[in-house]
């Protein structure tokens, strides 16, 4: 059904597309579920609000199309004046011209400070040294734990001074195989395999993916080998020797939220999207923690920018829809909806976002 809803929207998309000549709206193109979806509309009721006669189209596709469609409208003249612009994307769309350079847009502005973004954020959207789109948000990943698990277990809560060796020793006191089947009622930590997720532990066992020079993409061909084998590892022990964490199998079948949510997993990794379905949480207390170190104490900032397409018709409308949306009201707003962190520091450490009430009290969401 929901593959089905974003494939209705991008037909519709291509439809509005094909009849710019009727609409003077600008579009916009995101990705997400409905509860993203439902936070963007009322992101831009704010800017139709402050700009009469200025509407906006927004389009949600399934994120695993998002980068071939965008690609796809660009080369048939039909992309959207705005658009989600990943990290991982930036200098590729800059490269291929699809972006606008926002140089003379940025330092047009006196009121926008750019200073003001975090710089993982900020510096993710340069090519060149130049900016190619705004972030929007970003969230680091962090450790989700069961409080109520640990608390019956006897195990001591995570915290900033963690260690692999605290988390192994964790996960396996807070697994829980009643009938030695070995298929666990309840698993103490769960292992992805997306490589965001990868990226710190790759990085805490003194890893990397690439060399100095930026080449070798492949994780296993790097001069970091070794530190890279210990990451993985100690991700695969877990799993097939600690028996503390499920199989692929499991995480197929049933999926890690819902295993957290199930009160049958004390730990997982996500970012701060996942407290939209845990704040519904009623039968435990859980809580958040750094990532647990090894060599290295990392994590990974996952950011998303807004960009301009380099052949939008309304180039002034356009910029100022990413100047409402990357502002201070803008700003304020995703700081009130749980997506993510704002992406200005000013926000991001104001009461707006550290007591928002997306969060359960005894959440400290500044661990983000």
């Amino acid at each position: 059904m929901t593959k089905f809803i974003h494939l209705a929207l991008f037909s519709l998309f291509l439809s509005a597309c094909g009849t710019r000549e009727k609409s003077d709206a600008l579009r916009l193109m995101i990705w997400g579920d409905a509860s993203e979806l439902s936070a963007v509309q009322s992101f831009v009721r704010g800017f139709e609000q402050s700009h009469p006669g200025t509407q906006v189209r927004i389009f949600s596709v399934n994120p695993t199309d998002y980068n071939q469609s965008l690609q796809s409208l660009y080369l048939k003249k039909q992309s959207p004046d705005v658009f989600y612009v990943s990290r991982d994307w930036a200098s590729f769309y800059a490269h291929r011209g699809m972006l606008q350079d926002l140089s003379t847009f940025i330092d047009a502005d006196r009121e926008f400070d750019f200073n003001d973004f975090y710089p993982a954020g900020r510096d993710s959207f340069l090519y060149k040294g130049r900016p190619y789109a705004v972030a929007k948000d970003f969230t680091t990943m962090v450790l989700y734990y069961n409080e109520d698990l640990f608390k019956k277990a006897g195990v001591g809560l995570p915290n900033s001074k963690w260690t692999w060796s605290d988390l192994r020793s964790a996960a396996m006191k807070l697994t829980r195989d009643a009938d030695n089947d070995g298929a666990p009622e309840q698993y103490g930590f769960a292992v992805d395999t997306w490589l965001g997720w990868m990226m710190p532990w790759i990085w805490q066992a003194g890893g990397d993916f690439l060399d100095e020079k930026g080449e070798k993409g492949v994780a296993g061909v790097t001069p970091y080998f070794e530190q890279n084998v210990r990451a993985f590892q100690f991700l695969y022990d877990l799993i097939h020797k600690d028996k503390c964490a499920p199989d692929a199998k499991v995480v197929d079948q049933v999926g890690i939220p819902s295993l957290f949510i199930g009160g049958k997993l004390a730990m997982c990794v996500y970012g701060l999207w996942a407290c939209l379905n845990f704040k519904e949480i009623r039968d435990f207390r859980w809580n958040v923690a750094p990532l647990p170190r090894n060599k290295n104490k990392a994590t990974v900032v996952l950011t998303v920018g807004y960009g301009i397409s380099s052949r939008t018709k309304k180039p002034n409308d356009a910029g100022e829809l990413v100047k409402h949306l990357t502002g201070i009201e803008g700003q304020t707003q995703v700081a009130q909806s749980g997506l993510a962190v704002p992406a200005r520091k000013s926000v991001a450490q104001s009461p707006q976002f550290l007591r928002a009430p997306f969060l359960p009290a005894f959440v400290d969401n500044r661990v983000f």
